[in-house]
């Protein structure tokens, strides 16, 4: 299984980076590259859904995991920072809401996000444990305050469901901060 990670929109070189290092690096999943996507739209607002519907498939047996800038949402949501669809094998992360200017958090925010929509295509539901990557985020306050990773609980889910994912790696989000 492989991850093909398309762009959308203006995507700086170390968001690209971190994605491709977070897939392969914690998820342990190959991870790839695909490039732009040729979909032009004036608007800045998008509906998620519709979005991920108009994208191409992944190759048979991938997930694709488009990073966007643009700012995403979905009917009964003001916003969303990320969507998945399991049964189609495809997930958005938009960082458009993700930005403060200060490019360190920036990251962790990303790296958060692409993990919580991964896990959702991985099999994974929202979780209710503190801290957990998997639990819902209503705000920029709420991505901040839990981890990049897996809870025990979800990590357990994930291996009966046939991933590895890496439990002592480590991101180090300061390899990233001079990409530009």
């Amino acid at each position: 299984m492989e991850i093909e990670i398309a762009l959308l929109g203006s995507v700086p070189p170390e968001f690209v980076l971190l994605s491709r290092d977070v897939v392969e690096g914690y998820l342990g999943l190959k991870a790839q590259v695909v490039g732009f996507l040729n979909m032009y739209s004036s608007e800045e607002r998008v509906l998620a859904y519709e979005l991920l519907r108009r994208v191409r498939e992944p190759l048979p047996g991938n997930m694709l995991l488009v990073i966007t800038s643009k700012d995403i949402y979905h009917p009964g949501y003001n916003f969303l920072f990320g969507l998945a669809l399991p049964g189609k094998r495809k997930a958005i992360v938009s960082f458009y809401r993700l930005l403060c200017g200060i490019r360190q958090i920036e990251l962790e925010r990303l790296a958060k996000e692409i993990v919580h929509e991964l896990g959702h295509l991985m099999g994974l539901n929202h979780c209710e444990t503190p801290g957990c990557v998997m639990r819902f985020s209503n705000s920029v306050f709420e991505v901040d305050e839990k981890d990049w990773r897996f809870c025990d609980r979800c990590l357990r889910d994930l291996e009966i469901r046939g991933f590895s994912v890496k439990r002592g790696y480590l991101l180090d989000i300061t390899k990233y901060l001079n990409k530009r």
